[in-house]
């Protein structure tokens, strides 16, 4: 296989927030025969802190199966997509997506799973619009094709969020399913001005099941394994 980077991109299901239950873990045993670097401005998992006070993560440094060059990412946990294009008004030491994308090496591929904040922050509690998430979406591309105007993005559909009583979760497939099929629509279209940008849509979706979540939310050991599976599938 190729040398090349990837970008991990998204919120804390990316993050993971330990390494059993971080899907860039197992993808990196998958992928450990290969020439693959990691990229992005966090490191490790997340630091527990928010506001002024979060920093870039915390390294995991007794972990020889997953050396601290692997663990590198922009997996920003509770960030919605608007917030990875723009930053976070909390939290403006870390940044936003451009300037993630011009302190790192450039990416060939992304791994991008975006938008479950999103339709928990706006869409269901605010009422807010699925389209106007998937013009974040949309915004994320263009910001990428800028520094990688040729590289490979995989664009994941959202795994089940499970949180919540019967009403809440249909309630919340309803959302979800309006979002994923929006998403995958951007799959089948060019990115204006992005004519060598590579979209694949990967159905994260059916990677994995409610009794794969730690919390309704964030994958499990097993559920983590799955997604990297799907990942590497496409890979």
């Amino acid at each position: 296989m190729t040398p090349f980077r990837i970008l991990p991109l998204g919120d804390s299901i990316t993050d993971g927030g330990t390494k059993l239950r971080s899907y860039r873990y197992h993808l990196h045993q998958m992928l450990s025969g290969d020439e693959v670097s990691w990229v992005g401005s966090m490191l490790g998992v997340y630091d527990r802190r928010t506001g002024l006070n979060a920093t870039r993560g915390n390294a995991l440094l007794a972990e020889p199966d997953w050396p601290v060059s692997a663990q590198r990412h922009e997996g920003h946990w509770g960030w919605t997509s608007q917030q990875v294009l723009h930053g976070h008004e909390r939290q403006p030491q870390r940044g936003s997506l451009r300037a993630w994308l011009n302190q790192t090496p450039s990416p060939d591929v992304v791994l991008l799973h975006l938008g479950t904040n999103d339709l928990t922050k706006s869409v269901i509690k605010f009422h807010g619009r699925v389209a106007t998430v998937l013009n974040h979406i949309r915004g994320v591309l263009r910001q990428l094709c800028s520094v990688s105007p040729s590289a490979l993005v995989l664009m994941a559909t959202l795994i089940p969020h499970c949180r919540g009583g019967p009403q809440a979760i249909a309630r919340r497939r309803v959302v979800e399913n309006a979002y994923n099929r929006r998403l995958r629509s951007i799959c089948h279209r060019q990115i204006s001005g992005c004519p060598q940008l590579q979209l694949i849509c990967v159905n994260l979706t059916a990677s994995l099941g409610c009794h794969q979540l730690v919390d309704g939310v964030h994958p499990s050991p097993s559920g983590a394994q799955a997604m990297a599976a799907t990942w590497y599938s496409q890979l």
